[in-house]
């Protein structure tokens, strides 16, 4: 039961922090921080009411979706599923509240000039948030509708993310800068913390799987940021053929 509460609080304490980062890098996008460092605040405007227009041109671009599209679609994926944990109603009644919450982050954007309205980028975050909220009902139906087993599972399954969230953070400040080391040394820190204070009363075979999810989570993760830019590169060097 005790680690049971330390698991919900420490949920809780995540959903705070990304509704935080959800703010920075979507609404005000930096821009007062880099005010404060002395940084000249240049507004930063535009309006895309035509649907799939910029999405095909990340397409015609890139060969794919845009990896600013991309982020955008996993990032609203979190928005889904907490909505979900925290709300208690259908699950698309969740996606379409988390739908609000696009439709309120690209309007804010717009008022304080932080950046473009795109009805694109509206799109692909319900879509994510739509991935969100159906995930939650997934693992709400494999618990036979026990709503608190369904948190708990939840629970487990967002300290898989923690680590990666964090790299993504610091590799944006970072410029870019290669730490693979150092990315490695804090997830591997972090597991062991997250075992210790966390986990400790998951069953053997319980731990198992978590260590092949974690695995799975982190191989995707470092293919996607180390893999995904050099084929990027690689398209772009193509195309100048």
């Amino acid at each position: 039961m005790r680690l049971q509460q330390r698991r919900k609080r420490f949920f809780a304490a995540l959903t705070m922090l990304y509704a935080v980062l959800l703010v920075v890098f979507c609404i005000t996008r930096f821009r007062l921080l880099f005010w404060l460092l002395g940084n000249p605040l240049l507004p930063e405007t535009g309006v895309n009411l035509i649907p799939f227009a910029s999405l095909m041109q990340g397409i015609r671009q890139y060969g794919g979706l845009s990896w600013d599209m991309l982020g955008n679609l996993l990032m609203y994926v979190p928005v889904g599923v907490m909505l979900c944990y925290w709300h208690n109603a259908r699950w698309w009644q969740n996606a379409l509240l988390g739908a609000g919450v696009s439709v309120a982050v690209e309007l804010l954007q717009l008022l304080l000039h932080t950046g473009s309205c795109d009805v694109d980028d509206f799109l692909v975050n319900a879509l994510g948030s739509f991935a969100g909220a159906a995930a939650f009902a997934l693992v709400l139906q494999l618990c036979k509708h026990e709503r608190n087993q369904a948190r708990e599972v939840v629970e487990i399954i967002a300290t898989l993310f923690v680590p990666f969230l964090m790299i993504y953070v610091a590799d944006f400040f970072s410029g870019g800068e290669n730490f693979l080391f150092g990315y490695l040394a804090l997830v591997a820190v972090y597991f062991w913390g997250c075992g210790r204070w966390l986990l400790r009363d998951l069953t053997p075979r319980q731990k198992r799987w978590y260590v092949l999810a974690a695995v799975a989570v982190g191989l995707w993760f470092f293919l996607f940021f180390l893999i995904g830019p050099v084929s990027r590169a690689v398209r772009m060097a193509l195309k100048g053929l």
